[in-house]
């Protein structure tokens, strides 16, 4: 079975939570506001 390795870091400013998740796995890096996705990126070789 594989283990899907991702990292989040969260940050709460005021009154928004700001969240960045890397998934290494799939090479995907997300910004979140307030769990909704803001920005999603893909490292070039996937």
């Amino acid at each position: 079975m594989l283990r899907i390795r991702s990292l989040r870091v969260t940050a709460q400013l005021a009154d928004i939570e700001m969240s960045a998740e890397y998934c290494a796995q799939a090479g995907r890096l997300r910004i979140l506001r307030d769990g909704a996705l803001v920005r999603e990126w893909f490292a070039p070789n996937t």
